[in-house]
């Protein structure tokens, strides 16, 4: 099963981290190793694909708490296990819960911060990178857990690449012209740089942020593409899903984090 890793998150054992692929599952083609409930597979076998991912990060589904994701700007504190509406970024300092983003073109952003002990999963598209989600995230980290942003990680996963995004000219009025390439008169927007970015402006250091080279829209045999797969072949698509959390590391637990 090929899962794609972070290698400044590996640097931190209490910190389980990890990013499927369409390798592996039990969902027929064009599904795959699909991850998302709402694309028309069958719930039994995303369950089972869920499970199958989870026991590589040994992770049980259980402990897992999952978001509507909406293309909003919305952050939630997760202190348990549940399910969130309408919510594109989830943050948490507890030991023993696991927050999951959905993927499939959107990029998602994770953070930790090791001093805090502090980690949030972010779904960000065009419309969440409009509304700053990313930046907006560490903000929230900062006030709610007193974290300082040049101790911040971050890892912003495969999602489309600049390349091959191609959108109107009037993203121009919601990025600029910087984040903007043309070539045959087309515009082409890069989510990766615009979130890098924003982490750079809430006082991240360049060398604590890691952007995965992948691109979901190329690389057909890894990862499912919501606009190659279903805007370009008119067929359904699955998911992947990217997974952070804390966990006990030698049995042993801070003494101010619950399981």
């Amino acid at each position: 099963m090929k899962i794609i890793y972070s290698e400044l998150f590996k640097k931190f054992p209490e910190l389980a981290f990890g990013i499927s692929t369409k390798d592996g599952g039990v969902s027929a083609p064009p599904y795959f190793m699909n991850m998302g409930m709402m694309v028309g597979d069958e719930k039994e076998k995303v369950i089972e694909n869920r499970k199958l991912f989870l026991k590589e990060l040994k992770i049980e589904l259980d402990k897992v708490t999952f978001q509507q994701q909406v293309h909003s700007a919305n952050i939630n504190y997760v202190s348990d296990q549940k399910f969130i509406p309408d919510s594109d970024a989830l943050c948490s300092d507890k030991y023993g819960v696991f927050l999951a983003v959905m993927i499939a073109d959107c990029a998602p952003v994770f953070l930790y911060d090791p001093n805090k002990k502090v980690f949030a999963g972010i779904h960000s598209g065009w419309m969440g990178a409009k509304e700053n989600i990313s930046g907006k995230t560490v903000k929230t980290l900062c006030e709610k857990f007193k974290c300082l942003p040049e101790n911040v990680i971050a890892f912003i996963g495969p999602c489309i690449s600049g390349k091959n995004y191609e959108v109107g000219e009037e993203f121009k009025k919601h990025f600029g012209e910087d984040n903007l390439s043309e070539e045959n008169g087309k515009f082409h927007l890069d989510l990766k740089k615009i979130i890098h970015h924003q982490l750079l402006k809430a006082g991240l250091k360049e060398q604590n942020i890691e952007v995965s080279a992948y691109c979901t829209y190329e690389s057909e045999d890894l990862f499912h593409s919501h606009r190659r797969e279903k805007g370009h072949r008119g067929k359904d698509t699955g998911r992947m899903m990217g997974v952070i959390g804390l966990r006990a590391v030698n049995n042993e637990m801070a003494p101010d984090k619950t399981l």
